[in-house]
């Protein structure tokens, strides 16, 4: 777990500021009034099957992987890194018990936001509900593109996930990242072998960026 040198509040509206609008000092002072900061263990849930999903969190440190239950068995939706902000989007928005499970992959901690304040203090800052819907529409697209990536090949996934989500490979071990691909261990150290022999693998960059 990395060292956090600057303020929690800091790095959280140091993020949101790069959304290019300008979030009024009363905001500021609202959103902090308004959050906590929790800090979770290595293995903790941070958010149980059929549980609701109250808080928007942002990652200060720490990474966390979000699942499903297929068949019985847990199955890799996502990982969520340092600086990325997480929700449990069916269960957030509906407010209604949810079928995923967040889980700590290492220390983690995290500002959090609940729901009713963040609702309380969009309708009443027009910047701050500008930032929302861009940060909303920014984790729409990953959505859209993660989508796409889990239908191409073993090769061109290691491809996408090595060149546009390098921090991924940095935190997360190489069995995870498996795991998420629903690849064998041994292939995704192959198929990085390949890459790194033929400098990395030609797809459309348009999209996947």
């Amino acid at each position: 777990m990395s060292v956090i040198t600057a303020s929690p509040f800091d790095l959280l509206f140091a993020v949101l500021g790069n959304f290019g609008v300008a979030i009024p000092d009363d905001t500021r002072e609202e959103i902090i009034e308004n959050s906590f900061i929790r800090e979770y263990k290595k293995g903790e849930v941070i958010l149980d099957y059929r549980e609701v999903c109250r808080n928007v969190s942002f990652i200060v440190d720490g990474v966390t992987v979000s699942k499903f239950l297929v068949d019985g068995e847990d199955r890799i939706s996502w990982f969520m890194l340092r600086h990325d902000v997480f929700i449990s989007i069916i269960s957030f928005f509906s407010q209604k018990p949810g079928a995923e499970k967040i889980i700590a992959m290492e220390d983690t901690t995290c500002i959090c936001l609940p729901k009713t304040a963040l609702d309380a203090i969009t309708a009443r800052c027009l910047a701050f509900k500008e930032i929302r819907l861009k940060l909303t529409e920014h984790y729409y697209m990953e959505l859209a593109r993660q989508m796409y990536v889990m239908h191409l090949p073993a090769l061109e996934q290691c491809a996408w996930l090595k060149r546009m989500r390098p921090a991924l490979f940095e935190t997360v071990n190489q069995a995870r990242i498996a795991e998420y691909l629903g690849i064998a261990e041994a292939t995704i150290s192959r198929k990085l072998a390949e890459l790194k022999k033929n400098d990395g693998h030609d797809f459309d960059v348009a999209f996947y960026q």
